[in-house]
Parts: C-alpha cells; structure tokens; sequence
C-alpha cells in the first residue's frame, strides 16, 4: 500500500535526519568546549611558569570554534523539526487530553479523524508558509550573521518537516489504521502515594 511505504520511508529518513543532526550538534558542541578548554589549560600553564609565553601563544587557539554555537542550533532545528514527526509515528506526540472528555466515546473516532485532517491542513499551511519564505530568503540571498552561510538550507528543512508531517496526519485521516496507538501515558496524580 502507498500510504504504508509512505509512513514507512518518512519514519526512516527522519531517523536518519535525527541521527546526523545529533551527531552535527554534539560534534559542534563539542569542538567548542574542547577549544575553550585548551585554551584555558594553556593560560593556567603559562601563568604557573610551566609554559614559555613564546610558546603558549603558538599554542593558543582563541576563545573556541567560530560558528559552532550556530551549526548547533541548526542541527538542533532539524532534529526538533524532524524529531516531532518520529513522536507522532510512535503514537508519543503532544495532545491536549483534556479535551478528551468533551467528545462521547461513541464519536471519538470521527473526532481523531477530524483532528488528523485539521492538524494535516495546519501543518500543510505552515509549511508552504515556510516554503515561502525560504523561496524569498534563496532569491534574496539572506545569509547568517556569524557564518555568512545561506539561511535558506536551514529554512527548507523546517518547511520540508512541517509538509512531510502533513502528509503523515493526512494519510492518519484517510487511514485510520494506519495510525499508530496512542501512547497512554498515566496520569501521575493518581501514582502519587496519598499524604
């Protein structure tokens, strides 16, 4: 079926987006405290005597990595944008569960229907909003402050998160089966030992 090999590619390029955007951010991350560390490992030698100034400045690398605060807040948007989309197939995405009793149970399968078609249109609205705007951001040439990088790369992957999703809650109407349980998680209120 077209819709299971959909929801099936979609979760495993997430995945993958997820992995190396984890992997992009904790290396930038870590190349900036490693850095900084070493430059302070340097400083502290030198003013213990155990470093020649001469030497330490050959040494010395500056107050960390350019930019790597910047490439960690890009990974960390693809792996927020494309990490949302891996909680809803898992049936672990955010849910205004009080709401739940409003509807009779007899009607509750319409109403998550109703609600998969409408978070699929809000999703598809926001994303050709996105896509929009990062059509504009190419045409302008829009650049990053700190690395002068394009912007546009970094705003197609939102836009790309945001239609992807909108087809998965799209197929989630359509299909209903298609759609993973819903994970029940417990209310806490009710685990706490009573006073």
């Amino acid at each position: 079926m077209i819709a299971r090999t959909y929801l099936r590619g979609l979760s495993l390029a997430e995945r993958l987006i997820c992995g190396l955007a984890f992997l992009v951010m904790a290396c930038a991350l870590a190349a900036d405290v490693g850095v900084r560390l070493w430059g302070r490992l340097v400083s502290a030698l030198t003013q213990k005597g155990a470093l020649d100034p001469a030497i330490a400045d050959g040494l010395a690398v500056g107050g960390g990595v350019l930019g790597a605060s910047q490439v960690a807040v890009l990974g960390m948007i693809a792996l927020a944008s494309f990490g949302a989309g891996l909680a809803a197939q898992q049936g672990a995405e955010l849910r205004a569960r009080f709401l739940e009793g409003l509807v009779p149970q007899r009607c509750a399968k319409t109403a998550d229907r109703m609600g998969d078609a409408l978070t699929a249109l809000i999703l598809g609205i926001i994303g050709i909003l996105c896509a929009a705007m990062t059509i504009q951001s190419f045409q302008l040439g829009d650049v990053g402050v700190v690395l002068g990088w394009p912007i546009w790369p970094a705003q197609s992957l939102i836009a790309s998160a945001f239609l992807l999703n909108a087809g998965r809650y799209a197929v989630f109407a359509l299909a209903p089966a298609m759609r993973p349980a819903i994970d029940a998680v417990p209310d806490t209120k009710a685990r706490e030992p009573a006073p």
